[in-house]
């Protein structure tokens, strides 16, 4: 039994930790500048400005789950703050529009 339980164990950590380095994202914490909506499907995009940032940027995603677009939707006329992480591989630092990638997640966070 114990046996059993330590290689559960091991295996979700595994799991766990490869997620991590092999999955590298974007994420981006801020509220939505901007949504968009194009034709067809895969034509969502979204623009998330940070709380403070000098100079003023936007992390431009690419939304193709309609879940992730009514949720971004509804934050705006709350001025909630968003998190949304993308599955580009990495937050690119320059630019007045940075490329996040296709929103993978995004999270609702009321109280900042």
């Amino acid at each position: 039994m114990k046996r059993g339980k330590l290689r559960l164990g091991l295996a979700m950590l595994m799991l766990l930790a490869g997620t991590g380095v092999a999955g590298a994202t974007c994420t981006a914490l801020g509220k939505v500048a901007r949504l968009r909506a194009g034709p067809g499907a895969g034509g969502n995009y979204v623009d998330i400005q940070p709380l403070a940032s000098l100079p003023p940027y936007n992390s431009t995603f690419e939304v193709k789950n309609n879940l992730y677009y009514i949720l971004l939707g509804s934050s705006i006329g709350g001025h909630t703050v968003v998190q949304v992480t993308g599955d580009a591989a990495s937050c690119p630092t320059s630019g007045a529009f940075r490329n996040g990638g296709v929103v993978i997640g995004v999270d609702i966070l009321p109280n900042i």
